[in-house]
């Protein structure tokens, strides 16, 4: 456009041709208008993040963001352009739609995340220009948040036998499981989606028209286990089977949240982490938050579960996720645990 604008310029003056200076100055007023309209496609506006919930890999992240624009005039489309480590290519790009001026809207975002990890965001872009296209103008946005990415996890087989060392209510208000023992009845809650439905007190929900639990005292009669191994040595070149014993170790501790238990875990790696005879809702965000964020490292899970061993009840269900089952030193650690009681899924 520029080009031809001076061409037709330079044609106008030489053969003093009215046609060709009309068309240069149309080209020029239409370079001008083009520049104006870019220069202030990007007034006005204000942008903020919403809330921010956690994902997990498979799943639609939400990214909502607040929107002000507040110039008097229809405004036109905008592209809201990230990085986003977690999304494929590294980045997101959407069109916030061009309408009238508005303060506080809410615009949805939904990136598919297929990688997981903690993630820090910053820097969002904003990009405008003019009806031709000839400009383009962008503003950058200092929004700093963070954003959390779960492993995905694996449905684990039916035919892990959890439910024969389930606990279980009998007549009485104590708790008996397969193993013995009982656990005193302390007081009566509200249901949440976690509780096992045998815990409903059917005469307490009549009596409040909502549904209520008998809670028990935390010393849970069963104990289960998880070992993941993150030892560098053992990591495949591409990560594959990193990434599958996460998933793996996720999906067996959600199966394991839906029975009340006391929970262990151990994840090994970069920055190994465990928890030891916890209740199995209080580990949740611990051990998940570990599983999205683990790196392949020099911690050896046969040392890590010499730590804990000591404390696990006889009796304890033990899950172990091993990257080498050709590993002497933690085959040793794994009949060491079965000489101590301990039970192997």
């Amino acid at each position: 456009m520029a080009a031809a604008t001076v061409a037709c310029f330079a044609v106008a003056m030489v053969n003093h041709s009215f046609f060709a200076a009309m068309l240069a100055w149309l080209a020029l007023s239409y370079l001008c208008t083009s520049l104006l309209f870019a220069l202030f496609s990007l007034h006005g506006f204000s942008v903020k993040r919403a809330f921010l919930p956690n994902a997990a890999v498979g799943q639609l992240a939400k990214m909502p963001l607040v929107i002000d624009c507040s110039h008097p005039w229809l405004r036109q489309p905008v592209v809201i352009y990230e990085k986003l480590g977690f999304a494929e290519g590294g980045q997101h790009t959407c069109v916030f739609a061009p309408g009238k001026s508005n303060t506080g809207h809410i615009f949805e975002r939904d990136v598919m995340a297929i990688k997981r990890g903690e993630y820090k965001l910053d820097a969002l872009y904003l990009r405008g220009g003019d009806p031709a296209g000839i400009f383009m103008r962008e503003r950058r946005f200092s929004l700093p948040a963070t954003m959390l990415v779960y492993p995905k996890a694996d449905k684990v087989e039916s035919e892990v036998p959890l439910f024969k060392y389930e606990a279980f209510t009998d007549n009485s208000d104590r708790l008996s499981g397969a193993q013995g023992g009982y656990q005193e009845f302390r007081s009566l809650r509200k249901y949440v989606p976690s509780d096992p439905m045998k815990l409903i007190n059917w005469r307490s929900t009549a009596k409040y028209q909502k549904l209520m639990v008998r809670e028990y005292e935390r010393n849970s009669i069963i104990s289960i286990a998880l070992f993941v191994e993150g030892f560098k040595d053992y990591v495949s070149p591409n990560g594959e089977n990193l990434e599958a014993i996460i998933s793996r170790a996720a999906g067996i501790f959600e199966m394991c949240s839906d029975i009340y238990c006391s929970f262990t875990f151990i994840v090994g790696g970069f920055t190994p982490a465990s928890m030891v005879l916890r209740p199995v809702e209080e580990c949740r965000a611990r051990l998940m938050y570990e599983l999205a964020v683990m790196r392949p490292g020099n911690a050896k899970l046969p040392d890590l579960i010499e730590e804990v061993a000591p404390n696990l009840p006889q009796g304890t269900l033990v899950f172990c996720l091993s990257l080498n089952k050709d590993n002497p030193l933690l085959q040793k650690s794994m009949e060491n645990l079965a000489a101590r009681g301990m039970l192997f899924m």
